[in-house]
């Protein structure tokens, strides 16, 4: 039997959030004990997000976007609906994007920066990508730092949520908006493409 994520929310877990979430769209101070649940894994998921995708590492920098995650979601509080079944930490999740993604833009930082591949390097064996023996470990490393920053975003978050958050295709389908199917086989794709471009360099 697969063991159940630490990341998932079963249907009781989610109605009790959707009641907290209608008392909070009439009194803001029944938010708290949402941000108090999710506070910190928004936090690392940004931190993790600035580090990987652009090289940045600011404690103060991951905590002003962690705030204005929260700051958007209970100003558009009342555009979250329960009946759709989406979960509220998915929809979070969404609107870190965002505020990234605009913050990265206000800047005009380029996505073009190493990876931080060390940290789940091993992890990429859904298709033995790194069977070989050829190249080394650190010339594999060296190849992908160079190679992930020029993926497009979307690749590159499934890589994160994937391989640094350890999440399930179903939990990354709520955040992302796709199927799990298609992620699925955006997965594939992708780590065959990873691979064959190891290869050649290591030829």
């Amino acid at each position: 039997m697969k063991p159940i994520s630490k990341h998932h929310i079963n249907d009781q877990e989610m109605e009790q959030e959707f009641q907290i979430i209608e008392q909070a769209k009439k009194d803001i101070d029944a938010f708290k004990p949402l941000y108090n649940k999710y506070y910190n894994e928004i936090r690392i998921s940004v931190e993790n997000t600035l580090f990987a995708r652009y090289n940045i590492k600011n404690d103060s920098l991951t905590k002003d976007i962690t705030a204005s995650v929260f700051e958007c979601a209970l100003r558009k509080l009342h555009q979250y609906q329960t009946i759709k079944g989406t979960p509220f930490k998915s929809w979070l999740y969404r609107i870190m994007q965002n505020e990234i993604t605009s913050y990265i833009r206000k800047n005009t930082i380029r996505d073009k920066h190493e990876k931080y591949v060390e940290q789940f390097y091993p992890q990429y064996d859904e298709i033995n990508v790194f069977s070989s023996s050829n190249p080394s470990f650190d010339a594999k490393i060296n190849f992908l730092k160079k190679f992930i920053p020029t993926l497009r975003t979307n690749d590159q978050l499934l890589i994160q949520y994937r391989f640094f958050n350890d999440y399930s295709y179903k939990q990354i389908s709520q955040i992302m908006g796709l199927s799990e199917n298609s992620l699925r086989t955006r997965m594939t794709r992708l780590l065959k493409k990873i691979q064959n471009y190891i290869e050649k360099k290591g030829a």
